[in-house]
């Protein structure tokens, strides 16, 4: 039974996942993917291995890696490519063969996003953001976002880019949720009635549903806050322990809740 969602806006469809160390459990999973066909994978924020299951929550595989450094962003880019951002490190999946492809050493990424069309980009410490090939080469990137605005933010450390290249970055607090366009030109600072409901805790993550609603999810961990995308506040709600934020083509919103995976659709009428 479908579990009603917060004022009509989303019902949570599925959960799976759990406590524990094995195949298909989590301890700490805070980031979630999607590839094209709609398996999703997930990893524990220090975990050795890259889960993968299928659409309807069953466990599939797991992508083995060494030592235990945080794991940042998951994203799934062009031909199902899977990138994998550690604090030092940016690794290369094949989805569809389920082998690993390369490893970038010493970057200086701090998040990953997919657009709809598989484009990967990175947030530098910078606060540039770079377009990547899929071999996680940069091919061009803008300048410091900050120097595009005209009051005082410290830092960004969350975005998310539309499926036009339009990119919605935030600080790490969730008290400045922004857009920018394409080649990084400052457009508006989101509404300050959802950014006060963001910033009750460190912002996790932010994903923009590009199936026709229009929407931008962040969550902090104890809710996911919901904006269209002129900023304008739709709504939020409780969602504790909720870190990752994923949206697919059908505009379905997956989250990494640890210990859990969980999709919300929306309500049905």
């Amino acid at each position: 039974m479908r579990k009603k969602g917060p004022d009509g806006l989303l019902t949570e469809a599925l959960r799976f996942g759990g406590e524990g160390i094995g195949a298909g459990k989590f301890k700490d999973n805070r980031t979630v993917a999607l590839d094209s066909r709609g398996n999703v994978y997930s990893i524990d924020y220090t975990g050795k291995a890259l889960q993968k299951f299928d659409p309807d929550g069953k466990f599939l595989t797991q992508f083995a890696l060494e030592g235990e450094l945080p794991v940042l962003k998951l994203a799934a880019g062009r031909d199902d490519f899977i990138y994998l951002l550690r604090s030092t490190s940016l690794h290369i999946f094949d989805g569809r063969t389920d082998t690993p492809i390369r490893t970038v050493r010493n970057s200086n990424f701090q998040d990953l996003a997919a657009n709809s069309s598989g484009s990967i980009y990175a947030l530098t410490d910078r606060n540039e953001v770079a377009k990547l090939d899929e071999n996680g080469k940069v091919i061009s990137k803008t300048g410091d976002l900050l120097k595009q605005i005209n009051f005082e933010v410290k830092d960004l450390r969350r975005f998310a880019v539309d499926g036009i290249g339009n990119i919605y970055a935030a600080d790490s607090m969730g008290r400045n949720l922004l857009k920018f366009s394409p080649d990084g030109k400052f457009l508006f600072r989101f509404d300050s009635a959802g950014a006060k409901e963001t910033a009750v805790g460190i912002l996790a993550d932010i994903a923009i549903d590009n199936s026709g609603k229009g929407r931008v999810y962040a969550a902090n961990a104890f809710k996911i806050v919901i904006f269209d995308t002129e900023g304008a506040f739709i709504g939020s709600f409780t969602a504790p322990q909720t870190f990752g934020l994923a949206v697919d083509r059908n505009g379905a919103l997956w989250t990494a809740t640890r210990p859990f995976i969980v999709k919300y659709e929306a309500a049905q009428k």
